[in-house]
């Protein structure tokens, strides 16, 4: 019975302890090569982009940066670029207010596409939780747990569920996927949401599916 317990503690393998914040630096920008299908009352679509965010200052208090819709596509055809769209990052990593001319409703929109980062190293199996309340509404809830190591390519990636829930107005919600590189950046994702508000389009909630890979 001890040779089998010393055993067990032998062949157990250790969990890798993870240590991920946000990798943003002034002057940089990061993005994804991006495929979104989206239902639009009762219309499907699938809409090809490059969703960028340019990084234009880092400090203890926010990140301040530009999202940009690039190589628009809509039905494989091409489309005029969408213009630019302050938003701002809380230090973990999600958006807590824009400047846009949308306002409130951009940070909305960009709830669920922002990563929320753990405040101390993580390992598989462990959660982490933030509620943020908006300045307009637009509250949201986010939980995140870490699911497994795997591969994206050939980075070795923390795959965490993430959820994000709106208390009120239309109650936008989301349950994706994340592939976070030891350096800090989303390899991969994979999100599902509902009653979606994009103001760029008419404001109308709508359900959709983005999967993006780190151009």
């Amino acid at each position: 019975m001890v040779l089998a317990a010393i055993a067990s503690i032998v062949i157990s393998p250790t969990l890798a302890s993870w240590d991920i914040a946000p990798p943003y630096k002034t002057g940089e920008s990061v993005g994804w090569n991006t495929r979104v299908s989206v239902n639009a009352q009762g219309i499907d679509l699938t809409i090809g982009l490059t969703y960028l965010f340019q990084v234009t200052e880092v400090s203890e208090k926010e990140t301040r940066g530009v999202v940009r819709f690039a190589d628009l596509e809509v039905e494989g055809m091409t489309q005029e670029d969408d213009g630019e769209y302050d938003l701002r990052l809380n230090p973990r990593g999600f958006a807590h207010s824009s400047q846009s001319e949308h306002g409130d409703a951009f940070r909305r929109m960009s709830a669920p596409l922002f990563f929320l980062y753990p405040d101390k190293p993580v390992t598989v199996g462990e959660k982490w939780t933030v509620e943020y309340k908006g300045n307009q509404g637009g509250n949201f809830a986010y939980t995140c747990e870490a699911k497994a190591e795997e591969k994206v390519g050939e980075k070795d990636a923390l795959k965490v569920q993430m959820t994000v829930i709106e208390d009120a107005g239309d109650k936008t919600s989301s349950d994706g996927m994340f592939w976070i590189g030891k350096d800090g950046k989303v390899l991969k994702f994979e999100i599902k949401i509902k009653n979606w508000i994009v103001p760029m389009a008419d404001g109308q909630p709508v359900d959709a599916t983005l999967v993006g890979f780190l151009k």
